[in-house]
């Protein structure tokens, strides 16, 4: 698809080497070297293939480079900066042999960045992010960066469905032409991602992707002589160091965050789909976080502490733009503790508020964490105020205009939702307000806890079962006699239970 309205600046300051000339060279310059790449074909017009056994390199040193893409009827401009990059073009062999040959962009970045900055003259309503730095919202920065663009150049269709025998003897339908992007980051990587910043995302893929709203089309069979086509495009980010995580979000503009800890080994991927099927089109995202350890920013800031956490999205898209789409969530903890607190509810309800798909009220609109304390003194307050007030201002009218909230039709519409929850080896501890010489809190111990639940606009659905349970509790009397000593601690055990 093509792009539109595109607003390319780059800023480059480089020394090209190929093979023993060195040379200054201009971006410009780089379309007669690539140029390069296609003579002495064996067709004209067509890219060398692997049995030529070509080789082609392209060194680039640049300083202070930055690549800015965005429009002043957008509101936020994506910034790519880095201070120092080393790079390199060349061919390598195609991963298929129906393929002529791969085009291998490597990099090495230091103090590279990506920002979501405001658009110059952008004259439409303001957005404001939940965080600015400097140029504007830091999406992603890091010391060193290590970048791998690989593509294939793809070959023609063969007259016959050609395979490709698997080291262990199969033989399977010749692969498509790969494409993809490796980053690795390495010391001092942050990553920060919120509501605000998928809203910007979303824009800027809008005006440069339009949506035109009609049925997707099925692709055509492949004929004899096209050029084979992607079939997706392939990104993998991995940790090489420790590195922290931010979602950010605004709740009646005040900042709210889950702060996340990720050690080495961490790494995401994302597979986004060139081409459609009969039933739509499927975006997968998956990974790993090692050692996490996540925070939020509520007054009790613990959340979760897990040795690994694993996850997985699939997220499918009908071909018409209106159906329904289906988001498939799974993850997996590994010697995981998990903070519970009901203010985490609303909490999450607030980052759910700014999201696209996700708002919905599913446990009820009158649910709210009350502190008791703090209601009896307000509670006194406006009475106080309300005897003191002229009766005028006492209308009905009045009050319920002060008790009409805002209408918001994202809490109403449809939104169907299948949770399940299977939970192992579990300690939990019920956790209660004391001083350090009351009792500790009770600890429940159980081998399983299944939840489940299947939300649609008409009912929900609850399940859970629970496996045999021992609650294990305890005081702090000293005056027992030593014959009752083993009064101490108690024990409460429940066999089972299943609520439907």
């Amino acid at each position: 698809m093509p792009l539109r309205g595109l607003q390319l600046v780059i800023h480059l300051y480089m020394m090209a080497t190929v093979g023993t000339i060195s040379t200054e060279m201009t971006v410009e310059g780089t379309e007669e070297i690539l140029e390069e790449v296609y003579l002495d074909s064996p067709m004209e017009g067509a890219p060398l293939t692997n049995s030529n056994n070509s080789h082609f390199m392209n060194n680039v040193f640049d300083n202070l480079a930055r690549f800015v893409f965005g429009n002043r009827l957008i509101p936020s401009t994506l910034l790519l900066t880095t201070d120092k990059a080393e790079c390199q073009y060349t061919t390598k062999p195609a991963a298929c042999s129906l393929d002529y040959f791969m085009h291998a962009f490597t990099s090495k970045a230091e103090n590279f960045r990506v920002i979501l900055a405001p658009s110059p003259k952008y004259t439409g309503m303001l957005d404001e992010p939940p965080r600015f730095m400097g140029e504007g919202f830091v999406v992603m920065s890091s010391s060193l960066v290590h970048l791998y663009y690989y593509m294939d150049e793809p070959g023609l269709v063969p007259e016959h469905p050609q395979t490709v025998r698997l080291p262990n003897g199969d033989e399977v339908t010749a692969p498509a032409p790969v494409w993809g992007l490796d980053i690795k980051c390495a010391k001092g990587t942050n990553l920060s991602y919120g509501p605000w910043a998928d809203r910007q995302r979303e824009q800027l893929f809008r005006f440069f992707f339009p949506q035109d709203y009609q049925t997707l089309k099925l692709p055509s069979a492949p004929v004899l002589g096209d050029m084979r086509q992607f079939q997706q495009f392939d990104v993998r980010l991995s940790i090489l160091a420790e590195a922290t995580i931010d979602i950010l979000f605004s709740k009646e503009k005040e900042t709210k965050a889950v702060h996340m800890n990720v050690q080495r080994g961490s790494y995401f991927e994302m597979t986004l789909p060139w081409t459609v099927s009969a039933s739509g089109y499927i975006t997968k995202i998956n990974g790993q976080l090692f050692h996490v350890d996540a925070s939020t920013s509520l007054l009790y800031r613990n959340l979760l502490e897990a040795e690994t956490l694993d996850y997985r999205v699939n997220v499918h898209y009908p071909r018409v733009w209106n159906h329904d789409q289906t988001w498939d969530l799974e993850f997996n903890g590994c010697k995981a503790t998990y903070h519970f607190l009901y203010t985490h509810k609303e909490f999450f309800q607030g980052e759910q508020g700014q999201g696209r798909c996700v708002y919905e009220n599913i446990f009820g609109e009158d649910q709210t964490f009350t502190d008791m304390n703090q209601t009896h003194v307000e509670e006194d307050h406006l009475v106080g105020e309300a005897a003191g007030a002229p009766e005028e201002t006492k209308s009905d009218d009045s009050l319920n205009e002060q008790k009409k909230p805002e209408f918001d039709c994202r809490r109403y519409r449809q939104f169907a939702v299948t949770v399940y929850i299977d939970i192992r080896n579990v300690v939990g501890h019920l956790v209660k307000d004391c001083t350090e010489g009351d009792p500790p809190c009770p600890t429940v111990a159980l081998d399983c806890l299944i939840f489940e639940m299947n939300k649609r606009y008409t009912e929900t659905q609850l399940q859970v079962v629970v496996s045999p349970l021992i609650l294990t509790t305890s005081d702090t009397n000293t005056h027992r006699s030593a014959a009752h000593q083993h009064l101490h601690t108690g024990f409460l055990m429940l066999s089972g239970l299943q609520e439907n």
